[in-house]
């Protein structure tokens, strides 16, 4: 038989051939057609999947794609167990449930509270299945990835109920690469979902409803929202867009639990302890995250999706800990550019805490440089960040805004700002650069707390606390803006950038805005207290700039110009100490502009410029060059004393090298407007010394350079009193006290040697020294001063007290006026007190 062609009518006629095409290899899906789980296969009919009932059960369903490969469909909407786990599926499958109503799952897949779930064994898929009353894992998943999407596991099939349709665990994952994806899992007594398992990597999990319904609002709590453990290590939970975001929430202990796991896990976007609105509380009953002996692990990221609002938990927003035994230590975590405490519409709902570090966390991040890493930790139940327990270590909490709003303009109290405690040791708060720093402001409490003796090494750099974001307006913490109750080695400011702002603070009684109650070897230094940011007005803290009650080796300023604090414009003393117990010259106050702006040449008062009261010691300034503190323009006195509870042992304050009532260069008037220094009641105390080295200025100050108000003992000696508004030194209180103001009987000028004969009529036969001054103008009460120190010797006064001295030296030039002091010494040759000045005199 010949075919004609007709396409080539032309060409000559030959047979066709036949040729024989390889076809695709089509599987036809095992679908699943009986509503129970009757297994009735007769292996000696082995392709006969349905068995002797004609219907495939899922089991047989799995023995099937088990021997051919494959995928598992559904023909019904309900499958009920009541006969055996589900066997594990050993190939790659897809099981696909029927699609309900928008899109919802169409197969219920109910496990009779008795059985086990799925068991991919070499991955694959589940999809449009609602996962029910499973005994164990809804879903196990190892030997490959799976595809986990649209699944309603633990709940009814509206998936707005759990009713008791839980599982033991929603999805349990021990392979890498997995994809969990729009699920709604609640209801399930365990995880609901877990990644677990070394290596167990690159799983994400984005766009669930984990502990809610399928609103996203109705609470359908696991145990545990997400776990991830056990070594598994960069897996994703949330993502980087809106569309990644999990909603956790209403689970009954933690929302994220990140346990002995590996670097790399992800926490990205989410809902955490609020429902899909952002604005209603659904907590989790643990913490939002927990992070329990695991390293590496990123909690939020440093775009605005990434975000994690982390809210209205029970426990602590974000929870970092080390496990015991040395199970795993929690180290090199970082939290960064979260809310925490706050929702999404910036109102309060409170965790417990913002974020916990303890049981021996070490060396984690929570914030970092610069606005991006910022998390906002406010309207928290108690701390916004809580360091705790000893051998946690070298943790960092910088460029947060901790007690605001976004905006860092609007208080959002947690109760205390942030909290170390209890051992915790190298606690970096802020740092050295304003890219590090903290605006720790709105707080109920104390913006920043330091707190038992063990705690070690915390430092406090570059922070703004009490002002809003700009440094300008005041946003004060209720009560100081820095307590520290103990702890030894802490650092408040620093050189390079690390100078806190510490302003605004302090609306409660016996608060200041640094407040030092306890503690070893602590440094305030570079500080601006009861200023703006700028410098340039008064924002002022309550009741003190820094007030000592207790502690020892307590150093404010160190002396050097990098180190000064600026301590001014607060509503009380710039410095007070008072109830203190520590030893004599273990608080030291030096180096610091008192009352002033930063330039030293405007007054910027403080009610007193330093007060110290009751048991207490203090060196102000010291031997050094540019230990001296400028004291000026200060509404009341520059430095008040009034000691007399308790100093002994003849031993009292010491102010040396100082500048009271002067601009910084000394010569120019700033006073305060009250005394220089006023003493009352007290004893022992010692202005200047007799060398001359570490003689104070006073002057200019409005009444008294120095104000005796009862009390003895006291030495003033070799300092330059000039130009005060009363009296250079005044003493009020019974004659035997003090030496009586010396009367000048004769002075002449002869052969190198001025010579002086006087008297003080209450020292008879007693020795005295008596100190020579120089000065270009009299007193302005018409009483003597000293500007300018000559010298001084020790005479022992005749029985009716009168004396002759002799100092070498020539007589003041010009039109001289001179005056002395007489100050008694005592049998051990210690100088006690000093008298009023003489009326001026010439020779």
């Amino acid at each position: 038989m010949f075919a004609i062609n007709m396409l080539f009518p032309h060409a000559p006629a030959k047979p066709i051939g036949l040729r024989l095409v390889a076809l695709e290899t089509r599987v036809v899906p095992a679908t699943v057609q009986a509503t129970d789980d009757l297994d009735d296969y007769d292996a000696s009919k082995p392709q006969d999947w349905a068995g002797k009932n004609g219907t495939l059960s899922l089991p047989e369903a799995i023995r099937q794609v088990n021997k051919e490969g494959g995928s598992i469909d559904f023909a019904v909407d309900q499958v009920t167990l009541s006969h055996q786990d589900l066997p594990s599926l050993t190939r790659k499958v897809s099981i696909t449930g029927k699609t309900g109503g928008n899109g919802a799952p169409g197969t219920t897949i109910n496990g009779g509270h008795s059985y086990g779930g799925f068991k991919l064994g070499a991955g694959g898929s589940v999809k449009n299945t609602v996962l029910q009353a499973f005994n164990g894992s809804a879903i196990e998943v190892s030997g490959g990835a799976a595809d986990i999407e649209n699944n309603y596991i633990g709940t009814d099939q509206s998936g707005m109920s759990a009713g008791g349709t839980g599982n033991g665990n929603g999805i349990e994952i021990f392979s890498s690469g997995c994809i969990v994806k729009n699920n709604v899992l609640g209801g399930n007594n365990g995880d609901g979902v877990g990644i677990d398992g070394s290596g167990v990597s690159g799983c994400k999990v984005t766009n669930n409803k984990i502990g809610v319904g399928l609103d996203g609002t109705t609470p359908l709590g696991n145990g545990t929202g997400v776990f991830i453990g056990s070594g598994a290590a960069k897996n994703t939970v949330g993502g980087t867009a809106a569309a990644d975001r999990n909603i956790i929430a209403a689970n009954k202990e933690d929302g994220v639990l990140v346990q002995i796991a590996h670097a790399g896990n992800k926490i990205l976007g989410n809902y955490i302890g609020v429902d899909i609105s952002g604005t209603t509380v659904q907590a989790n009953g643990g913490n939002g995250v927990f992070i329990e002996g695991s390293q590496g692990t990123i909690v939020g990221g440093t775009s605005a999706a990434s975000a994690n609002i982390i809210a209205g938990n029970s426990g602590s927003g974000v929870r970092i800990e080390s496990m015991a035994f040395s199970f795993g230590v929690a180290k090199g975590n970082k939290v960064e550019g979260n809310t925490i405490g706050l929702d999404t519409a910036g109102n309060a709902k409170p965790n417990a805490d913002g974020v916990v570090l303890a049981a021996g966390a070490t060396g984690n991040i929570v914030g970092g440089a610069g606005a991006k890493y910022r998390n906002i930790i406010s309207g928290n139940h108690l701390r916004g960040v809580w360091v705790s327990d000893a051998e946690t270590k070298d943790n960092k909490i910088q460029g947060n805004f901790i007690g605001t709003d976004s905006t860092g303009k609007i208080a959002k109290p947690n109760t205390t700002g942030v909290l170390a405690t209890a051992g915790a040791q190298g606690t970096i708060i802020g740092g050295n650069s304003p890219s590090y720093r903290n605006l720790i402001s709105g707080n109920n409490g104390a913006g920043v707390e330091v707190f038992v003796a063990s705690t070690a090494d915390t430092k406090i750099l570059g922070n703004f606390i009490g002002t809003d974001v700009d440094g300008v307006n005041g946003l004060g913490n209720g009560a100081s803006g820095v307590l520290i109750e103990d702890g030894t080695g802490t650092d408040v400011g620093g050189p390079r950038g690390a100078r806190n702002v510490i302003a605004g603070n302090g609306q409660q009684a016996g608060t200041a805005g640094i407040w030092i109650s306890g503690g070893d070897f602590i440094d305030v230094t570079n500080n601006y207290i009861g200023l703006t940011a700028n410098g340039a007005a008064a924002l002022a803290n309550a009741i003190a700039g820094i007030d000592v009650t207790g502690g020892n080796n307590i150093f404010i300023g160190d002396g050097d110009t990098s180190g000064r604090n600026i301590i001014s414009g607060n509503d009380g003393p710039g410095v007070l100490v008072h109830d203190s117990s520590a030893s004599p010259g273990t608080t030291v106050v030096k180096g610091n502009y008192i009352g002033t702006d930063p330039a030293g040449m405007k007054a910027v008062g403080n009610t007193v410029g330093i007060s110290v009261r009751d048991k207490s010691y203090v060196l102000i300034g010291g031997v050094a060059k540019g230990t001296g503190n400028l004291i000026s323009g200060n509404d009341g006195d520059g430095v008040f004393l009034n000691t007399s509870s308790g100093v002994t042992n003849k031993i009292g304050c010491q102010l040396w090298l100082n500048m009271i009532g002067t601009d910084k260069t000394g010569k120019g008037p700033l006073g305060n407007g009250s005394n220089g220094v006023e003493i009352k009641n007290s004893t022992y105390h010692e202005i200047g010394d007799p060398s001359g080295k570490v003689a104070n200025i006073i002057a200019f100050n409005t009444n008294d350079g120095v104000f005796v108000n009862f009390g003895g003992g006291n030495s003033i000696l070799s300092n330059s009193i000039f130009s005060n508004g009363n009296k250079a030194v005044e003493s009020l209180g019974a004659s035997g006290v003090r030496p009586d103001t010396p009367t000048i009987t004769s002075a002449q000028f002869a052969g190198g040697f001025i010579t002086i004969s006087g008297k003080v009529a209450n020292r008879v036969s007693q020795d005295l020294r008596i100190e020579l001054f120089a000065n270009s103008t009299n007193g302005n009460d018409g009483g003597g001063q000293g500007k300018a120190f000559r010298g001084d010797v020790v005479v022992t006064t005749a029985a009716d007290g009168s004396f002759t001295v002799k100092f070498k030296g020539a007589a003041p030039g010009g039109s001289p006026k001179l005056a002395i002091t007489a100050t008694d010494k005592d049998t051990d040759g210690s100088d006690l007190s000093t008298s009023e000045f003489s009326s001026m005199f010439n020779v």
